[in-house]
């Protein structure tokens, strides 16, 4: 089962979601991966610059999540990579904000059930990661429509 819509989702933004689940830094990725200062900016910033295709697998390694390979697959799939996305509009804003907040209120009530008896069992994991990827997707789909009003000036490491 697929955790995001990737097909919605720009290389971009599919990059740094790896970069945030990985639970790593840039330059963490970046030294694991041989790379100097300055090509690893260039990689994680919001240029035209990326990863080389033989370095994908092994970056997806490093950062312990198939984020990049799962968004190739969903782009090839899809009939190509769409690089252009929309701006979002005050409604649409809205909207997306809404649906974050209850998608974060539903994380928090299950994590709540999840340690009252002080131990997060299986089931609860389960339920709380499933519900924690849909407010990334949700975050993400924001993301991209502010991308096209914010001029892509903001990386992924800015938050």
């Amino acid at each position: 089962m697929q955790d995001h819509d990737y097909v919605n989702m720009s290389l971009l933004d599919a990059l740094h979601l790896a970069r945030r689940l990985s639970g790593k830094s840039e330059d963490e990725i970046g030294a694991a991966m041989n790379w100097n200062p300055g090509n690893t900016a260039r990689i994680f910033g919001t240029g035209e610059y990326w990863p080389t295709l033989p370095n994908i697998p092994r970056m997806c390694v490093v950062m312990g999540n198939n984020i990049l390979i799962d968004w190739q697959h969903a782009q090839a799939h899809a009939g190509g990579v769409q690089h252009e996305f929309p701006a979002i509009d005050c409604s649409g804003l809205l909207t997306g904000m809404a649906q974050m907040m209850d998608d974060l209120g539903s994380v928090a009530n299950e994590a709540q059930r999840a340690v009252a008896n002080n131990d997060i069992e299986r089931a609860e994991a389960a339920r709380l990661v499933k519900r924690l990827l849909r407010l990334c997707t949700d975050t993400v789909h924001t993301i991209r429509g502010l991308r096209p009003i914010a001029g892509n000036t903001c990386r992924g490491n800015d938050l």
